[in-house]
């Protein structure tokens, strides 16, 4: 039995590496109809790369976390 998942946003917290950064990639490689992912990370910079290796895939969100006031 195959089940299928209807899932419309990711919100991903330390996305910039590690396990966080893998997650992000499988979810969206796993969920290809996925309308919004949410990257949260502290570095920007691996966070701008992550960003634009999965583009185009879905739409992706990112927030830095070193502002915390904004979040």
């Amino acid at each position: 039995m195959k089940e299928e998942y209807c899932m419309k946003t990711a919100v991903i917290t330390g996305a910039s590496s590690g396990m966080g950064r893998e997650f992000a990639k499988e979810i969206c490689r796993r969920y290809v109809n996925i309308e919004s992912v949410w990257l949260i990370a502290r570095r920007q910079e691996k966070l701008q790369e992550l960003k634009d290796e999965i583009r185009g895939k879905n739409v992706v969100n990112e927030k830095n976390k070193t502002r915390e006031r904004e979040i």
